[in-house]
């Protein structure tokens, strides 16, 4: 008996036990938690109002008729000299016009500015209204052009130069032919003093 139970023991003890460690797993879902980013709404915010854009259009509407009037009455005074006046006065302020780009106008950072004063100084013996867009810093035209060292002085030597041509064409009306252009010079009067007066509001609001 001692023998058998010797053996039950000897069995007993040598058989394997499992035990079965259960472990409580949380069930996953398998969705991470997204997060959501706030859309930061970009104010478009204009640099300029409309006021200073009505001031800008009576700008260049005002220097369009004082720069091209005085230019068209010297040459029909002299109907004789037209054509010769004419080509003088085109020569001389195309000449003038790309001087003041190239030396005055354009910014000191600019890399050719031969190559821009030749492509771009038609545009100023008209009109100043490019070179002035081309200042304020809008995105779509090159920022090339210095408006308080390059366009203030542009502008008014070139206003200097039509008072100039105005007064010429009053004299040989007054003195030696008839007074023919006497509305014109009144409108030319009257819008130098509007340009002026815009071209100083200009001047404060740009730097």
């Amino acid at each position: 008996m001692l023998f058998l139970d010797y053996i039950c023991f000897v069995h007993f003890s040598t058989t394997p036990t499992t035990h079965e460690n259960t472990t409580k797993t949380k069930p996953t879902t398998g969705l991470t938690p997204i997060k959501e980013k706030k859309k930061k709404k970009k104010k478009n915010t204009r640099r300029y109002g409309l006021l200073f854009c009505l001031i800008l259009y009576i700008f260049i509407v005002s220097d369009l008729y004082t720069r091209v009037t005085p230019f068209l009455v010297i040459v029909l005074l002299y109907p004789n000299w037209s054509l010769e006046i004419f080509l003088s006065l085109c020569v001389a302020l195309s000449l003038y016009e790309f001087l003041m780009l190239r030396f005055v106008l354009l910014k000191a950072g600019v890399a050719n500015k031969w190559k821009d004063a030749l492509k771009y100084f038609s545009i100023g013996t008209i009109s100043s209204s490019y070179n002035l867009l081309c200042s304020i810093g809008l995105k779509w035209l090159p920022q090339n052009i210095s408006f308080r060292w390059g366009f203030v002085i542009e502008h008014v030597l070139r206003i200097l130069i039509s008072i100039a041509l105005t007064g010429l064409s009053v004299y040989q009306q007054v003195y030696v032919g008839e007074w023919v252009f006497q509305q014109t010079t009144a409108l030319f009067v009257v819008l130098v003093i509007v340009n002026m007066a815009v071209f100083l509001i200009m001047i404060c609001k740009l730097k």
